[in-house]
Protein backbone atom coordinates (compact mmCIF):
# COMPACT_ATOMS: atom_id res chain seq x y z
CA UNK A 1 0.00 0.00 0.00
CA UNK A 2 1.23 3.71 -0.71
CA UNK A 3 0.17 6.50 -0.58
CA UNK A 4 1.53 9.71 -2.91
CA UNK A 5 2.57 12.92 -1.34
CA UNK A 6 1.02 16.13 -1.64
CA UNK A 7 3.83 17.48 -3.68
CA UNK A 8 3.93 15.23 -6.04
CA UNK A 9 0.24 14.76 -7.30
CA UNK A 10 0.70 17.56 -9.66
CA UNK A 11 3.32 14.71 -11.36
CA UNK A 12 0.97 11.97 -10.72
CA UNK A 13 -1.94 13.99 -12.53
CA UNK A 14 -0.53 14.34 -15.73
CA UNK A 15 0.83 11.12 -16.48
CA UNK A 16 -0.67 8.92 -19.06
CA UNK A 17 -3.03 5.93 -17.78
CA UNK A 18 -0.84 3.36 -19.52
CA UNK A 19 2.36 4.95 -18.09
CA UNK A 20 3.68 2.84 -14.31
CA UNK A 21 5.10 4.09 -11.48
CA UNK A 22 7.14 3.77 -8.31
CA UNK A 23 6.03 4.26 -4.90
CA UNK A 24 9.49 5.23 -2.79
CA UNK A 25 10.03 5.60 0.83
CA UNK A 26 9.34 9.16 2.45
CA UNK A 27 9.35 10.38 5.70
CA UNK A 28 6.58 12.87 7.35
CA UNK A 29 9.04 14.91 7.21
CA UNK A 30 10.64 14.79 3.76
CA UNK A 31 7.03 14.88 2.85
CA UNK A 32 6.55 18.58 4.53
CA UNK A 33 10.05 19.69 3.32
CA UNK A 34 9.44 18.79 -0.31
CA UNK A 35 5.99 20.89 -0.14
CA UNK A 36 7.14 24.10 1.41
CA UNK A 37 9.99 23.71 -1.50
CA UNK A 38 7.60 23.37 -4.08
CA UNK A 39 4.99 26.55 -2.71
CA UNK A 40 8.27 28.64 -2.24
CA UNK A 41 9.13 27.91 -5.92
CA UNK A 42 5.52 28.57 -7.19
CA UNK A 43 5.73 31.78 -5.16
CA UNK A 44 9.08 33.05 -6.97
CA UNK A 45 7.47 31.77 -10.54
CA UNK A 46 4.01 34.09 -9.56
CA UNK A 47 6.07 36.85 -8.43
CA UNK A 48 8.30 36.88 -11.41
CA UNK A 49 5.60 36.53 -13.92
CA UNK A 50 3.63 39.69 -12.34
CA UNK A 51 6.58 41.83 -12.61
CA UNK A 52 6.61 40.96 -16.26
CA UNK A 53 2.91 41.31 -16.74
CA UNK A 54 2.56 44.65 -14.83
CA UNK A 55 6.13 46.16 -16.34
Amino acid sequence: MGQVILADLPKLSQLLPTKRFMFERCTISNAYKALATQKQLLTKLSHTLKQKWEG
